[in-house]
C-alpha cells in the first residue's frame, strides 16, 4: 500500500520538489520559518535580520540572549525586529553579526552577495573554532 506524502508546511513551495524537501527540513528543525503561517515566500530575498537568525538557529544558540530588555550593541537597535533581536545579540557576541562603519546592523536591508560571503565565512570560522575547542576538550584533555 502506497503511503501518502505528508502535507507541505507552506502553500507556496510546490515549485521544485527538491526545494520543498530542503525548506520542509529546515522548517522542521526550527532553523527557518515562513513569512506567515502558510507562506514561505521562496522567491523573496533575505534580509540581514533573517540571515543572522537562520545562522544562530542553525548553531542552536537562539536562546542564549539575556532577558529583555537589553541592547544589541548596534546603533540601530530600535530597528531590529523583535523576532530577530535575540539572534542579532547572540550573533554579535560570537562574531557572526557585524555593523557597518556607523555601527548599524541594518536589519531590514537585503543581503548582498558580498555580505552573504562574509556571513558564511564568519559562520564557518565559528564552526571550525568550536570543533577545535571540542576536540581539545574531548580528546586531548581526556
Amino acid at each position: 500500500m502506497k503511503q501518502e506524502p505528508e502535507p507541505l508546511p507552506f502553500d507556496d513551495i510546490k515549485v521544485q520538489p527538491e526545494d520543498a524537501e530542503q525548506i520542509t527540513s529546515l522548517a522542521g528543525m526550527g532553523i527557518m520559518e515562513g513569512t506567515s503561517l502558510r507562506r514561505f515566500s521562496p522567491q523573496e530575498n533575505l534580509t540581514r535580520a533573517q540571515v543572522i537568525t537562520i545562522l544562530v538557529r542553525a548553531l542552536g544558540l537562539e536562546n542564549n540572549a539575556p532577558p529583555v530588555p537589553y541592547h544589541t550593541g548596534f546603533r540601530d537597535d530600535a530597528e531590529i525586529p523583535a523576532w530577530a533581536k535575540d539572534a542579532v545579540y547572540v550573533g554579535r557576541e560570537i562574531g557572526l553579526a557585524r555593523g557597518d562603519e556607523a555601527g548599524c546592523f541594518r536589519p531590514n536591508d537585503p543581503v548582498t552577495r558580498a555580505e552573504s560571503a562574509a556571513f558564511l565565512n564568519r559562520f564557518i570560522t565559528y564552526l571550525q573554532k568550536d570543533l577545535q575547542r571540542d576536540f581539545r576538550e574531548r580528546i586531548i584533555d581526556f
